[in-house]
């Protein structure tokens, strides 16, 4: 009544399917990866999440046979990788150095610590042969994403289906002279063109 502040709230950055607050209600602050709108703040809460591991090359071009290593600022973080563009979990393998080598070395790789969310993933796309003629586009997304006959984008009928799944995507320009890599969201794009054999993506922009 006296008009001084008795709570204050600072939300901090937060992406899709995340929210902050208090938990239990009136508790310690803390993040949640399943929200309860308009009800008690009863899921599990954790105070952030892990720092981002940070890979030893810039996604691109590279001699044939570099390695590719990945470290935690955090002494106690497990980290863990997939090869397959699949988002890492704690049942994936533990990371081991990796090599340019293939047409396209692609890795995952994400951070777990104790009492701590999972970290934001990072995606590099490594390549040893660059095209002086044309840039080239990586899209790194979960298989089941694409493929799943109930849930996959691409196949069966589901391609008419107006549905987005999450993509990261990187952009290399000709003979390697620079990159760009974002996340975003992939749709199946067109109209009657939806039903050839090879379809066209669109690419989901979001703002932040």
């Amino acid at each position: 009544p006296d008009g001084c502040t008795a709570d204050r709230l600072e939300v901090p950055r937060l992406w899709r399917d995340e929210a902050y607050g208090r938990s239990p209600d009136g508790g310690d602050l803390g993040f949640f990866m399943e929200s309860t709108p308009g009800e008690a703040n009863t899921t599990e809460s954790r105070p952030g999440f892990a720092e981002m591991p940070e890979l030893s090359l810039d996604p691109g071009y590279h001699t044939f046979g570099t390695r590719i290593e990945a470290s935690s600022p955090s002494p106690d973080a497990v980290l863990h990788m997939t090869r397959d563009g699949s988002p890492p979990t704690e049942d994936s393998l533990a990371w081991t150095d990796r090599y340019v080598g293939n047409e396209a070395e692609i890795v995952r790789v994400r951070a777990y610590e104790e009492g701590l969310w999972p970290s934001r993933i990072v995606t590099g796309t490594y390549l040893y042969r660059p095209r002086a003629d044309v840039g080239i586009v990586s899209l790194v997304m979960d298989p089941h994403d694409l493929w799943d006959p109930e849930e996959g984008i691409y196949v069966g009928e589901n391609y008419w289906e107006d549905w987005e799944r999450d993509v990261h995507a990187e952009l290399f320009e000709p003979e390697g002279k620079g990159w760009t890599g974002f996340n975003s969201g992939i749709v199946i794009h067109g109209g009657a063109s939806r039903g050839n054999a090879q379809r066209s993506f669109r690419l989901a922009l979001r703002a932040g």
